[in-house]
């Protein structure tokens, strides 16, 4: 079967392009909120709700895996 690593990139590659943007950037490259709200040219509430979205949906993802 598939990992969970591989749903995992399927969710990631499936959101919408800012949620992307923000996970990418905050989680792959480690930039400090603030930097990534100056590259994506968003707010920092902005940035927390793109987050909180894009983690919903992997956490969802992964729940329909059990």
């Amino acid at each position: 079967g598939r990992s969970v690593m591989d749903h995992v990139t399927q969710a990631i590659e499936a959101l919408p392009p800012s949620q992307k943007a923000v996970l990418v950037l905050r989680g792959q490259q480690d930039l400090d909120p603030a930097e990534v709200c100056e590259i994506l040219g968003i707010t920092d509430g902005n940035l927390r709700v793109l987050l909180h979205r894009a983690r919903l949906a992997i956490r969802a993802t992964l729940d329909a895996l059990h």
